[in-house]
């Protein structure tokens, strides 16, 4: 019986734990997950995106910048490949879709290249740090929205009285209606003057 033979052992990243851990997190930060995917696929699909991370074998903090960003736009793209194959999508976002994934499988392509070129030049050695690393600034609190008011009732508009329009002391009543009225109403007969005013000034509102 043939021995088998033995399977090679992973080499660790010749990277700082600082450098690696932010690495990882925001490569997993960026990875798109299908909307019905299960927490077991999901953490499946973090941890693939570590491996081929660690199949690129970045050397440095550049070659680190170079393989997350070739992680992260091999799987945007892919992510805008199966936004385009869904069934009933109209064909303008369709094809939207798969241009989109056209423009990041090739930057994905070219980051990968730039990886490539860089390894194989001499690894970077990382520089002294001269001075601690600043703390976060601190994040100002938003302003505090007003107390919300009620919003006054409007206001209705004044209706201002017609005009009296002056009655001439000589106006003839209208024969139509001036036998209803008996001469000792005062009232009646001081209506009967109003509208005979108004209808001796009505030709000339019309004419203004």
């Amino acid at each position: 019986m043939n021995p088998q033979p033995a399977q090679p052992q992973p080499t660790p990243l010749s990277l700082d734990p600082a450098t690696l851990a932010a690495l990882l997190q925001t490569t997993l930060d960026t990875l798109p997950q299908h909307p019905a995917a299960t927490p077991a696929e999901i953490t499946a699909s973090r941890q693939a995106a570590v491996v081929v991370i660690a199949t690129l074998r970045p050397r440095d903090a550049t070659e680190a910048l170079l393989a997350a960003r070739t992680v992260a736009t091999h799987h945007a793209a892919m992510d805008c490949l199966r936004c385009a194959s869904q069934p009933g999508l109209p064909l303008a976002l369709k094809l939207r879709c798969l241009g989109k994934f056209a423009t990041l499988s090739r930057l994905a392509d070219a980051t990968r290249q730039a990886l490539a070129q860089a390894q194989a030049r001499p690894a970077l050695q990382p520089a002294t740090v001269p001075a601690p690393i600043p703390a976060p600034r601190p994040q100002p609190a938003p302003p505090a929205a007003p107390p919300a008011t009620a919003a006054p009732p409007p206001q209705r508009a004044a209706i201002k009285p017609a005009p009296s329009l002056p009655v001439p002391s000589g106006a003839p009543p209208h024969p139509a209606i001036a036998a209803t009225v008996p001469p000792d109403d005062a009232i009646g007969q001081r209506i009967l003057r109003e509208i005979a005013a108004r209808m001796l000034t009505a030709p000339i509102a019309c004419a203004a």
